[in-house]
């Protein structure tokens, strides 16, 4: 028996498998989501938006703390020293391909791995508007209890005055100034001084972009209160963008120059010096 199509038929059966490829194309499509045109092989060390781990780095490291029980079998040796640990965070937000580059001992880097292993997601890195896997580097620094392990002292206490990647103020240097602005307030005494000048703040940001209080220090000032009222402003400025060198977090110190004019409003403030001035 021949099957015979007439024209009519035939233009529907080409018609009906034309829409089906197209219906499989688009399903592709949507499945593959905003990292289509990104090659998920590459992995990044620098993107346009860095992952972060809920709650931030010092969270991560709280999470590591918490997690980590120094091995009973080392208390004698004391075993001590820095691990160094690379991680790929997904365009998911999943921790994979973690790779030690420096170990102290297997039953603490036994420890270490699954703990990274079983982080909770990250918000992932972004690189032109796609997710991309990023590349991390965590130093942790371990030690015999107690306790173990110190989230404010992974790293060394190296403090940096130029990075790869200096510290930002969230919103650049205008809404710094528009923050010391409405937070200042000079003091009655000085508007009747009429003089005007700089105060030089210098602080220490810690790995999570928040100002160490402990270490800010008033290098210059201008008296009549308005020295202390300044410093309390300092102090309380939102977390930058944390400083980074070789893609890890680190200590970085930074000196504010504020301008006053004689009656006492806030004119200008220099784009945070990396260090202190000459």
């Amino acid at each position: 028996m021949q099957f015979r199509f007439s024209p009519a038929r035939l233009l529907y059966t080409v018609l009906f498998f034309c829409l089906l490829q197209s219906l499989v194309f688009t399903v592709q499509a949507q499945t593959s989501g905003s990292t289509l045109p990104i090659d998920s092989s590459k992995v990044y060390i620098a993107v346009d938006k860095m992952p972060e781990y809920p709650g931030g780095l010092k969270a991560m490291y709280q999470y590591i703390q918490i997690g980590f029980h120094y091995p009973e079998e080392l208390r004698k040796d004391s075993v001590s020293g820095t691990t160094i640990f690379t991680f790929v965070v997904s365009p998911t937000g999943k921790t994979l391909v973690i790779d030690k580059l420096k170990g102290l001992h297997p039953l603490i880097d036994g420890q270490i791995i699954q703990l990274l292993n079983n982080m909770p997601r990250w918000q992932p890195g972004e690189k032109d508007g796609h997710l991309v896997p990023v590349k991390f580097t965590v130093p942790v620094k371990i030690g015999p209890p107690q306790p173990a392990l110190k989230a404010e002292e992974v790293y060394e206490e190296k403090v940096y005055i130029a990075t790869e990647r200096p510290p930002v103020f969230p919103g650049g240097n205008e809404a710094l100034l528009k923050f010391i602005r409405k937070n200042f307030k000079a003091s009655s005494e000085y508007k009747t001084k009429g003089i005007e000048g700089a105060i030089v703040i210098a602080t220490i940001l810690g790995i999570d972009g928040t100002i160490r209080k402990k270490d800010t220090q008033l290098l210059k000032g201008l008296g009549y209160g308005t020295d202390e009222s300044m410093l309390e402003v300092v102090n309380n400025l939102p977390a930058f963008t944390p400083s980074y060198q070789n893609n890890v977090p680190v200590l970085h110190k930074i000196t504010l120059v504020i301008r006053l004019d004689e009656y006492g409003k806030v004119t200008s403030v220099l784009p945070p010096v990396q260090g202190r001035p000459n």
